[in-house]
């Protein structure tokens, strides 16, 4: 019986310290959670979530018990409201290991050290930056992750059905885009079955703009990226149907053009500023297919490097200006008096465009600037390699300066009170003398051509022009020379406008209209006449740079 009535005794005890026990630890464990939820933060930069204690056993990491962890898991998905299953990175204490762990499953160990709290990584190593606390990824986002998945599986069909009937697809490597399901799909399988099957498009990064999705990706080959295979994709989503409704791929460029791409561009840019621009750029597209490459023209092309050819032009190099046949008629070259004198009357021609050396002048810049090449354009002036390189390929070399001209440079231009300085190159252009030397080259020349070697060639002009005319009729390089001759003719006043304006604009149409269309000597006598530059709406002296 005693034993009977101490059993409900004893009992009552246990049930009592039990309870006690557990509330103790009900009461330790919210006070211990509520403390380590209330010092979360987040810090958006590296994109996880991080936990505080006091007993920090690694960074960002504290220790808690097996059930206080899982009820922590559910408070800090509550506090910020976190749809996503969570990623929970703990270490148990008996291994010291750090291991990942789903927050909605059981744990394993009594003892655990939660670290991080990350939020869901994207798939195929995606780092989604638009992702927010407590946001999901949009349905855009879905489907762009589904087309990558299918078109990696090459499941082409039900990538395809991703988008609707009407969708607009363009990728950039071609001329247009492909419109509708069937354009697209006959698209896909044409570039699947164009690379290997281990070929796929892995995705580096996803912005989430809700019905715009904007993606950085690469290509890799059994887990290893392959070279030039990056790009980026843009895709717009059909709010109704939610499916993709257009895509825009930006493949990497194999090869990196770099320079020459700008230069394109800037030559477009100069087009739509001056459409005139295009007259020149045809012109010179024109005269290097007919004068270089075509069969067109008499005479074999550059292409097929005769050897008559280059020693002609070694030997009118010879007699470049005539000064070895006037001085050394003995060992000059003998060539045909005409050729020599076209060719002559051409490189006079060239230098007399050296009077427009200012066009290349940059404006707004100090003299010391240009000296020390600190300026905007240094000391050299733009169009003076264009002089230089005209002596040798003529309007190669100067048709293109006329495209790729840029402003104007007017004395107008400077700052006001500071004056304006010329270089040494600028200042010889502004001088009359060139202009007169090379206009009494250009009148020796035409004597040349019908009076001299008449022992060989006689002193009729008759027979000379018709034994000229069949070297002309045969002759790749003389008949290039006629060519160059022309185009001077045609674009001689193309640069007389501005330079007239620079100076005040005192000279007639009518005068300036005679001077373009004189061949050689209108271009000459220009030079000869012009006014003086202007500064500030008055003539004044043109200091030259020392």
């Amino acid at each position: 019986m005693s034993g009977s009535r101490c059993r409900p005794s004893s009992f009552t005890t246990s049930s009592v310290v039990l309870s006690l026990n557990f509330l103790i630890h009900f009461l330790w464990t919210s006070f211990t959670t509520a403390r380590a939820v209330s010092q979360l933060y987040c810090s958006s930069s590296e994109g996880f979530v991080a936990l505080h204690r006091n007993r920090v056993v690694s960074p960002f990491a504290f220790q808690v018990s097996q059930p206080r962890a899982a009820l922590l898991s559910r408070q800090i998905r509550a506090r910020l409201g976190l749809n996503a299953p969570v990623n929970v990175r703990y270490t148990c204490k008996s291994t010291e290991k750090t291991r990942m762990k789903n927050s909605n499953s059981p744990y394993e160990s009594s003892t655990s050290i939660l670290t991080s709290l990350f939020k869901s990584k994207p798939s195929q190593g995606g780092n989604d930056r638009s992702l927010g606390k407590g946001r999901r990824e949009g349905r855009g986002v879905r489907q762009v992750r589904s087309y990558f998945k299918f078109w990696n599986q090459r499941r082409m069909s039900e990538a395809v059905d991703l988008f609707t009937e009407d969708c607009s697809y363009e990728d950039t490597l071609y001329p247009g885009a492909f419109r509708g399901k069937e354009a697209l799909k006959a698209h896909l399988f044409r570039v699947a079955d164009a690379l290997p099957d281990s070929f796929a498009f892995v995705l580096d990064e996803v912005s989430d703009g809700d019905d715009v999705v904007g993606v950085q990706w690469h290509v890799e080959s059994e887990g290893k990226q392959l070279p030039f295979t990056r790009g980026s994709s843009i895709y717009k989503l059909d709010r109704v149907s939610g499916k993709l409704c257009s895509g825009f791929d930006v493949p990497e460029p194999t090869v990196k053009s770099g320079s020459a791409s700008l230069a394109v561009l800037s030559l477009i840019g100069r087009l739509l500023d001056e459409p005139r621009k295009a007259v020149p750029l045809a012109a010179f597209i024109f005269y290097c297919w007919f004068v270089f490459l075509s069969t067109v023209a008499p005479g074999p092309n550059a292409l097929s490097l005769d050897p008559a050819t280059w020693a002609e032009v070694r030997d009118l190099s010879l007699n470049f200006w005539l000064v070895m046949p006037s001085l050394a008629p003995q060992s000059s070259p003998v060539l045909h008096p005409c050729l020599e004198g076209l060719f002559n009357l051409l490189l006079a021609w060239a230098a007399l465009f050296s009077g427009f050396m200012v066009d290349g002048k940059v404006a707004g810049e100090s003299t010391q600037a240009r000296k020390t090449g600190e300026g905007r354009g240094g000391a050299k002036n733009a169009f003076l390699p264009y002089v230089l390189g005209m002596q040798l390929l003529t309007n190669a070399v100067y048709l293109p300066y006329l495209v790729l001209r840029k402003n104007v440079w007017k004395p107008a231009d400077e700052p006001a009170g500071e004056g304006y300085t010329l270089t040494k190159a600028e200042a010889l252009g502004e001088s009359k003398i060139p202009p007169l030397v090379f206009i009494g080259v250009g009148l020796l020349s035409l004597a040349w051509a019908g009076l001299a070697r008449g022992e060989v060639y006689g002193v009729e002009l008759s027979e000379r022009w018709r034994s000229f005319v069949q070297i002309l009729t045969t002759d790749r390089l003389t008949f290039s020379f006629a060519v160059d001759l022309l185009y001077f003719w045609v674009f001689q006043g193309w640069l007389l406008d501005d330079d007239i304006e620079r100076r005040g604009g005192e000279v007639g149409k009518i005068s300036l209209s005679l001077f373009k269309a004189i061949p050689f000597l209108g271009l000459g006598a220009y030079l000869m006449t012009r006014p003086p530059l202007l500064l500030g709406g008055e003539r004044g002296s043109v200091k030259e740079e020392v």
